[in-house]
């Protein structure tokens, strides 16, 4: 199919599909299929068996990309394998591995034990690996995934030993390709964060009934005496005994009931469907000052066994009004910060220690909102920031796809030299990158539909090329997630160059809800003061959208100061910029004022919460990290936290 028209032929949502994924419907209600299982909605609590495949794995380097054809899925020459902890990264900063970028292979072995199996399917479920995987349980291959940032389940029959040893072995692949997400967008491409690689998240082989619940698509709609909740529900019903019951309880945020209902199925399709319309008569609404959770329970099943399923919700409506955002009705101005998934020691992996030690510092800069940047985050991260009243963007991560020509021509300064093969449409406009981003946001959708503080998609974040097909493309994701998901705004953060011949082509925003621009006046180029009339463009391009303020920041080497003079080494920067916090500081404060003067801004989000590591700034003050951090790698509050706060606490943010 030529390159051009290729993606105006996709569906943008029932009937996609490529090897690795379907959306499918039943009953009108779209849903996801991968390697022939349904994907699952993000379940606050269950009652599912299930053993936890965490610990110490055995872990084998592969730069020569010969253990497939050696047989390593066997775990043959053992003796040369290392431990190494699952969940983790196996290359951060810390490790001796930083820099390691090729196949590698992990291997251990469990048993089934007291796990029900009986009529039950025994689901293999790693929620991240980066950045492909291919598994093999039993030297059996069960599958794998392209794409580090959402889970990998696999169905184990006809491979799983219900009473012996199974040697489960992973080939982990964290090598960047032109397709991948996110792509190499050029032959010496450096990524904007650390190409981390391993089994990153919770690994778990899981025993699911029939019927099992896969969806659950809560839906507040305001009503004249209150409000609903639309409770939409889909099953999985694998074995097909016959008829089953779907029930559903609704709970007020004290935990009171105040709603049930229940709906006989007859059992004679593999994939049913229930929906429920539940009042609420006063409803308590979902806000940054109130986060008021609603609690769905739902269970399906025959008598007593059933699968059992919660999530937590909330009563909250968001609405783009000419330039204004409304939340609940109410204006509503986004004091914002951008968030990597990323620690000194713990690399890309989270837990619970290390997101309420980032959360508690973001709720103390008085922030109603994070952009979860570049790609979809930790689902406990979305829940813990939902808990506090911190809402969110979430994204995926397409990121920079189609930049290989401002990536040569910041490089090497001639553009007449660029070899054609890395002009933008190789990648904007290329099938297998469209259904990989597509995928990829269906993923993050099915997840995270229920999450109230997620107020906006992201479906791209500086993609772009030299021809408005590039627009087309971001404009089609778009259409992906309004066929997905109706309720919420999309976004793409478009960045500003500081030439014209560049920015000019700035024309995603046409077709998004909210305009989002990221912006490094004072830093990258130019004064501090330019970013006004870079704001202004853009307005008189967009008239009549909202718009966010989705980067801006200068790197801040923690206790540099003006006096310490200019920084010879910087990575892309001005001369005379001296990396010190004072100036972060300041910047950050003017960006505030302009922002402020500015109504059809809507909100702010500084580049970035913490300094990260990153092979984009070998020459930084701190090589190879990313210094832009309003704390510092070990969470030590800069200048800029302080001046932050603030602007935020003290109203100076509108």
């Amino acid at each position: 199919m030529p390159a051009k028209r290729s993606y105006t032929r996709f569906p943008v949502c029932v009937g996609a599909r490529d090897e690795s994924f379907e959306i499918r419907q039943t009953d009108g209600i779209p849903f996801l299929m991968e390697n022939g299982l349904p994907a699952q909605t993000w379940f606050d609590a269950d009652h599912r068996d299930r053993i936890s495949l965490e610990g110490t794995w055995g872990f084998r380097e592969d730069p020569r990309d010969r253990g497939v054809r050696e047989g390593w899925y066997q775990a043959r020459g053992r003796e040369e394998w290392q431990p190494i902890e699952v969940p983790s990264v196996f290359n951060s900063a810390s490790s001796g591995r930083a820099t390691l970028q090729c196949p590698v292979w992990y291997s251990r072995t469990f048993v089934v034990g007291e796990l029900p199996t009986d009529g039950r399917l025994l689901l293999l479920r790693f929620d991240g690996i980066l950045v492909r995987s291919r598994v093999w349980l039993n030297g059996h291959s069960l599958g794998g995934r392209e794409g580090g940032y959402g889970s990998l389940v696999l169905d184990t029959a006809g491979a799983i030993d219900l009473r012996g040893d199974n040697l489960l072995v992973v080939r982990v692949d964290n090598r960047l390709t032109s397709f991948s997400l996110p792509p190499k967008t050029w032959k010496h491409h450096r990524s904007g964060w650390h190409t981390y690689g391993g089994i990153y998240r919770d690994v778990a082989l899981e025993s699911l009934r029939s019927p099992y619940i896969f969806k659950v698509e809560c839906t507040p709609m305001e009503e004249s005496a209150g409000a609903t909740m639309r409770v939409r529900i889909l099953v999985h019903d694998h074995a097909r005994k016959g008829g089953f019951e779907i029930r559903c309880e609704l709970l007020d945020p004290q935990g009171r009931p105040i709603g049930n209902a229940a709906k006989p199925l007859s059992g004679n399709r593999a994939f049913e469907s229930a929906t429920f319309i539940l009042p609420v008569l006063e409803p308590l609404r979902y806000s940054p000052a109130n986060p008021a959770l609603y609690s769905v329970r739902i269970s399906a099943g025959h008598g007593e066994d059933r699968d059992e399923v919660s999530v937590l919700t909330g009563i909250r409506s968001v609405r783009i009004q000419g330039e204004t955002l409304l939340l609940n009705g109410e204006p509503l101005f986004l004091r914002g910060i951008c968030k990597h998934e990323d620690d000194p020691i713990l690399g890309a992996t989270q837990n619970a220690s290390s997101i309420a030690r980032d959360l508690d510092l973001i709720t103390g800069l008085g922030a109603n909102y994070i952009r979860m940047a570049h790609y979809p985050h930790a689902a406990r991260e979305s829940a813990a920031a939902r808990d506090r009243g911190l809402l969110l963007s979430e994204e995926i991560a397409n990121y920079q796809t189609g930049m290989g020509f401002v990536a040569w021509f910041a490089e090497k300064g001639k553009p007449w030299t660029i070899p054609l093969r890395w002009l933008g449409k190789r990648q904007t406009m290329n099938r297998r990158s469209l259904l990989h981003a597509q995928r990829e946001l269906a993923e993050l959708i099915e997840r995270d539909r229920n999450n109230p503080a997620v107020i906006l998609w992201y479906v791209g974040n500086e993609t772009w090329d030299l021809f408005p097909s590039g627009a087309r493309a971001c404009a089609w994701l778009r259409e992906v997630a309004r066929a997905l998901d109706p309720t919420r705004p999309v976004s793409m953060a478009e960045q500003t160059y500081d030439k014209p011949a560049l920015d000019r082509h700035r024309r995603a925003s046409t077709f998004m809800d909210v305009v989002s621009v990221n912006l490094y006046s004072g830093w990258y180029y130019g004064r501090i003061e330019d970013a006004a009339r870079h704001l202004d463009a853009v307005h008189a391009a967009f008239p009549g959208k909202p718009m966010i303020v989705s980067e801006f920041g200068a790197d801040a080497a923690p206790g540099r100061r003006d006096e310490d003079g200019e920084w010879q080494g910087g990575e892309r920067v001005m001369a005379g910029r001296t990396y010190s916090e004072s100036y972060q500081a300041r910047l950050i404060q003017e960006y505030a004022s302009i922002i402020r003067d500015r109504p059809f801004i809507i909100g702010m989000s500084p580049w970035v919460f913490s300094d990260f590591y990153c092979s984009w700034f070998p020459t930084n003050p701190k090589p190879f990290r990313n210094l832009k951090g309003i704390v510092s790698e070990d969470r030590v509050p800069k200048e800029a936290y302080a001046t932050l706060r603030r602007i935020y606490r003290e109203g100076e943010a509108r």
